[in-house]
């Protein structure tokens, strides 16, 4: 079996919308919807012994400028594998602003548009992946029953 590269992604909610990315082109999902994320790296092992939730913040801050002072809640995981056959694990975490500075700062390179969108909106709009789809409605659902807080 091939490493699994970790990936982390955070469902980030404020006032009922969601935060989303669009993707830049050139790179895998290019031009498509995403919550903030990206791979884990070395560092975030070395800084903390919740190694998935230190890399979804520190990507978040790279991503959108946002230093989430909230909690981290865990939605899901998945496992998906790309065109050059590299082995993908994804974590999904939910964090609702209330302490946070909802101000977002995109990176140009990372996230060059972002939008606060409904639940609705981000699992009717072309532009949203069937994966995004997938785990949005695993937010909304974990969101009503709640879950282990990170």
């Amino acid at each position: 079996m091939k490493p699994l590269v970790a990936i982390v992604e955070c469902a980030i909610e404020h006032e009922n919308k969601f935060l989303i990315i669009k993707r830049p082109e050139g790179g895998h999902a290019s031009g498509l919807y995403a919550f903030p994320g990206g791979k884990v790296e070395d560092k975030d092992t070395k800084s903390s012994d919740d190694v998935l939730a230190t890399a979804a913040r520190r990507e978040v801050v790279e991503e959108v400028g946002l230093d989430l002072k909230d909690p981290l809640r865990y939605v899901c995981s998945a496992t998906f594998e790309n065109p050059q056959g590299e082995q993908f694990l994804v974590t999904v975490f939910h964090c609702k602003i209330n302490r946070t500075n909802p101000k977002v700062i995109p990176s140009s390179r990372e996230a060059p548009e972002h939008y606060w969108l409904s639940g609705d909106e981000v699992m009717h709009d072309k532009q949203s992946p069937p994966w995004l789809r997938k785990y949005m409605a695993q937010v909304l659902a974990t969101r009503i029953s709640g879950g282990a807080l990170h």
